[in-house]
């Protein structure tokens, strides 16, 4: 084997293929607890304004989607470093999602406003297949842009590809606490 051709992977990706494993891990754990559920139950929404459910599934599929998106339209352009300040603000901004309090999509990523899947099985098939070209894009991506900037997110800046995962996972757990208020409005509607 020619050492100069083989390009170790650095404890950045690393941590990054761990991330997106265990985002898939939390993702189908997700599916699991609404695989019983009614199509009214998944579908209803508990408000005017309210996500259903599928709803709820399909806006965190297209915000993966989303991220591999403006990855791919980013790594066409020039490489640029993430700063301190924008490093900060990615972790103030994961900690924040952390929290159950409601956040709105901002207007400049319409692309991760929920549409209203027909079934649970359209929605996972469809969230698979975006996880799928994540891990597409992060494979051939690294190592070169671990450490640059592979997305603009409008709250906090430059992402790097290393803190993806991250966001990804933060993303997922703030949309549990919508998910769990949903399920609990449902059992009191329904059931």
């Amino acid at each position: 084997m020619n050492s100069a051709a083989y390009n170790p992977p650095t404890v950045r990706h690393a941590l990054l293929s761990w991330g997106l494993k265990r985002l898939s891990r939390k993702r189908e754990k997700m599916f699991a607890e609404f695989e019983g559920w009614n199509p009214d139950w998944l579908s209803y929404k508990p408000s005017e304004h309210g996500w259903s459910v599928l709803q709820v599934l399909d806006h965190l599929a297209r915000s993966e989607g989303a991220v591999r998106i403006l990855g791919e339209q980013q790594t066409e352009r020039a490489d640029s470093r993430i700063h301190l300040v924008e490093r900060l603000r990615l972790l103030r901004f994961k900690l924040l999602l952390r929290l159950p309090v409601k956040i709105s999509v901002p207007r400049s990523l319409a692309i991760v406003s929920p549409e209203t899947p027909e079934s649970l099985e359209a929605v996972t098939a469809f969230w698979r297949n975006e996880h799928a070209l994540l891990e597409e894009f992060v494979a051939i991506a690294c190592p070169a842009s671990l450490g640059t900037s592979v997305l603009r997110h409008p709250a906090v800046g430059r992402v790097s590809l290393s803190g993806v995962s991250g966001f990804l996972l933060a993303h997922l757990a703030h949309h549990q606490y919508q998910l769990w208020r949903v399920r609990f409005i449902v059992s009191e509607v329904f059931l």
